[in-house]
């Protein structure tokens, strides 16, 4: 695996060593910021942000920003520790980096592990906030759907304009698979929860329970099947 590809493709499975998943943070940490830019544009690159030019920050950088400056031996073991081996920590976690996501935490205030990490973004959605139950809602169709879905059968299914949706799905671009198809004169995106992990984390969200909430379930779930049913 070389530092000078455009992009790094990652091996997910979640047995991978220990000294993988640290030989890959040596690596990546030697990457410039146009290959960490590649990179994540080819983790996206069936998004509408995949020709984001949003800036970029070496791992490097962020290490030595912080004060005093993280040895980076230091940052390889407690990043991999927080990865407990798991090479999907790192998919989600490089780029929230790289994209400065994380300049407000410390080394020892990065999520420990997938669920923590999931937990974190989840507050950070504001998921728990009653104004937002379309998001709640389209995420219930995801859930229900597990798989590919459009931003256009989504609006229908809800009876909400599509703007708004598709607004919120360009905001969940690190856990959903966008992927463009060309259906006659028009293009569609379709999608789909990035990794089995994350649906089984929202699977057991409250807010998402579908017996804790019966009724707002119910409700799209008639939906969702008048609407494939018709």
């Amino acid at each position: 695996m070389s530092v000078n590809t455009s992009y790094i493709e990652l091996n997910l499975k979640d047995e991978e060593s220990h000294k993988d998943i640290k030989e890959y943070l040596g690596l990546f940490m030697k990457m410039s910021k146009d290959e960490i830019r590649r990179w994540i544009q080819q983790l996206i690159k069936n998004s509408n942000q995949s020709e984001n030019q949003e800036e970029i920050i070496e791992l490097n950088e962020w290490v030595e920003r912080h004060n005093p400056p993280i040895n980076q031996t230091d940052f390889i073991d407690k990043l991999a520790e927080k990865s407990q081996n798991n090479f999907m920590y790192l998919r989600y976690v490089l780029p929230a980096i790289a994209t400065g996501k994380y300049n407000d935490l410390s080394l020892r205030g990065l999520p420990q592990g997938l669920d923590e990490y999931y937990t974190t973004h989840w507050q950070r959605m504001d998921m728990e906030n009653d104004d937002n139950d379309i998001n709640v809602r389209i995420l219930f169709i995801l859930v229900i759907r597990g798989d590919a879905i459009s931003s256009n059968m989504i609006a229908d299914i809800l009876d909400e304009d599509i703007s708004p949706v598709e607004k919120i799905l360009g905001e969940w671009v690190e856990y959903i698979t966008p992927k463009k198809v060309q259906e006659g004169d028009e293009e569609k995106t379709y999608y789909t929860i990035y990794h089995r992990s994350f649906l089984e984390f929202l699977q057991n969200q409250p807010k998402l329970d579908k017996n804790k909430n019966k009724r707002r379930f119910k409700e799209v779930n008639q939906k969702f099947y008048k609407y494939f049913n018709a």
